[in-house]
């Protein structure tokens, strides 16, 4: 018989608290899963935590923004609400679980504060949707992942992942009533150093619903 680890276990009892909240709130079960293919309580990983520039590359962003409920909406609040309209910017790539199945994939979207080498610099974020769900794109269990940042006029990143993810957080939350959460322990992990700042790897969740 296996024992689970502690660790595992102490996530779970999280993911369960992150389910009853959620559930209480719109009526529905959660759909964005812990970490570590399934977990005991049957919880399964849909997307990688980082970014990469070719299929299986090395990481290059982590994953900051987990867009949850409504997740297709994201690109529409980044645009109407933080009015980031650019759509200029690199590709790059997530591991997640299409419809198709799991596949790596370029971003379905972008949006920036500017477009590309504008001084001082800009906020960016890449979309990567998931799966769709009942064949709709305006379902409440649609998500959608993104690497929200602060860069230079050369593109290096010379802000903190975790303030980028604030930034976004706490303008959505304060300014827009946006339903949110901070250091959502509910996902695959990006915890690591990515391009000269570490991350803790727990990003914010953002409802996206917009309509």
């Amino acid at each position: 018989m296996c024992r689970m680890p502690r660790s595992v276990f102490r996530a779970g009892i999280g993911a369960l608290a992150v389910i009853v909240s959620l559930s209480l709130a719109a009526g529905a079960r959660s759909h964005i899963r812990y970490s570590g293919n399934c977990d005991a309580y049957g919880y399964c990983e849909y997307f990688n935590g980082n970014t990469t520039g070719t299929p299986g590359g090395s990481g290059i962003d982590p994953i900051n923004i987990v867009w949850y409920p409504y997740g297709r909406g994201a690109e529409s609040v980044l645009r109407n609400e933080m009015f980031w309209d650019s759509g200029c910017g690199s590709d790059q790539y997530n591991n997640r679980l299409l419809d198709s199945g799991w596949a790596w994939a370029v971003q379905n979207a972008q949006k920036a504060s500017t477009g590309c080498a504008t001084y001082p610099g800009r906020w960016h974020a890449r979309i990567f949707w998931g799966h769709l769900h009942n064949g709709n794109s305006l379902a409440y269990d649609n998500w959608a992942v993104s690497d929200s940042h602060h860069e230079g006029w050369t593109h290096e990143i010379n802000v903190s992942w975790q303030e980028a993810e604030e930034k976004v957080r706490e303008e959505l939350a304060v300014y827009w009533g946006r339903d949110t959460t901070a250091n959502w322990t509910y996902l695959p992990r990006a915890d690591g150093c990515y391009q000269g700042y570490c991350y803790n790897g727990w990003p914010a969740r953002i409802n996206a619903k917009d309509w």
